[in-house]
């Protein structure tokens, strides 16, 4: 696997670096397709657990995104990880096209006027588990169990895209 240079972020962001990155995760997983039965039942948990928490999520980012005068999707910058393209080849048979990129305003590349134009089971995991200040104070007065509900879940994904790479290195070490 080529792997990125981590003082460049974000990582694979031109697309000779980005084929490489998916050639290799395409190449490695086919040949270990058999082995990789865990590290696929773990992606298909995580994609249960994203699908759970997408509507409370949703409804979150409508209540207050839209009247928020620093966006985190304008000023942020975001891209795929090695767990998310694990995450997202393993479960859907695919990976993304490219890397995510910034667009001369410095807004995410996949931010239109309504939204994220990724479904949640294919954004970076960042957009995901991060909550905002904004954020974090509406979910304060709002009920407490289904803020919970939510931290709960994000920790839960955290835990399992660990648990997914792991699985993942183990079923690809030679034998």
């Amino acid at each position: 696997m080529i792997e990125p240079n981590h003082f460049e972020v974000p990582p694979w962001k031109n697309c000779d670096l980005w084929y490489q990155a998916v050639h290799s995760l395409e190449h490695v997983t086919e040949k270990r397709w058999r082995r990789l039965w865990q590290a696929r039942r773990v992606a298909d948990l995580i994609e249960n657990k994203l699908r759970g928490v997408d509507g409370a999520l949703e409804t979150l980012c409508d209540s207050t995104c839209k009247s928020c005068a620093d966006i985190c999707c304008k000023k942020a910058t975001v891209w795929y990880d090695f767990k998310d393209l694990l995450y997202i080849h393993l479960a859907s048979g695919s990976l993304p096209a490219a890397q995510i990129h910034k667009e001369p305003d410095f807004s995410c590349g996949k931010l239109t006027p309504v939204g994220c134009e990724l479904p949640r089971i294919r954004r970076p995991f960042i957009c995901t588990w991060y909550i905002c200040p904004d954020q974090a104070d509406f979910c304060g007065g709002q009920q407490l169990q289904a803020t919970h509900d939510i931290q709960t879940s994000i920790l839960e994904i955290q835990t399992l895209r660990k648990q997914l790479e792991h699985e993942y290195v183990q079923a690809v070490l030679p034998e």
